[in-house]
């Protein structure tokens, strides 16, 4: 249970730095069009840096989705390496082992899309912005939003 919640944290620290060098304005959502949410719809945090109340119970529903996806996307993993037989995870690094399994590696980039599309999913049903999602996690370490950040603790079962 312990690598599933240093899983989780990696994934949301990794979310934060990759989406923390992409910046822009959020589009305008055409007059009687439904805005779907895409990587180009980004999130102008507020100047006070406080997270409102529906953002953290949002943030909640969203991680504790995450957390769940996280789960089934390690099984799915572990699937696909035991079909393709690799024995330890550095063969995964190895440049020569994954020339030669070119089939192994289409498989995990297909995965991984596959896991992006659900992620994004998600985010849509949700009607939140990955770029609001990652400024919810690094706004909580903010002294200002201490007790939206127990709250999260509390809700997600953090130690």
């Amino acid at each position: 249970m312990r690598y599933l919640k240093i899983l989780t944290i990696v994934m949301i620290v990794l979310i934060t730095m990759i989406s923390c060098k992409n910046t822009g304005e959020k589009s305008e959502k055409p007059a009687g069009a439904e805005q779907k949410l895409t990587n180009e719809n980004r999130y102008i945090p507020p100047a006070d840096g406080i997270i409102a109340d529906n953002q953290l119970y949002t943030y909640i529903k969203v991680a504790q989705k995450l957390q769940i996806q996280i789960n089934e996307n390690a099984i799915e993993r572990n699937n696909l390496l035991k079909k393709f037989n690799v024995q330890k995870e550095d063969q995964l690094i190895d440049t020569l082992f994954m020339k030669k399994h070119k089939k192994l590696q289409e498989a995990l980039i297909n995965l991984e899309e596959v896991w992006k599309k659900r992620e994004n999913k998600m985010y849509n049903e949700l009607n939140i912005t990955e770029d609001e999602f990652v400024w919810i996690a690094s706004a909580l370490t903010d002294s200002i939003n201490a007790d939206k950040r127990k709250i999260v603790r509390d809700s997600l079962k953090i130690d």
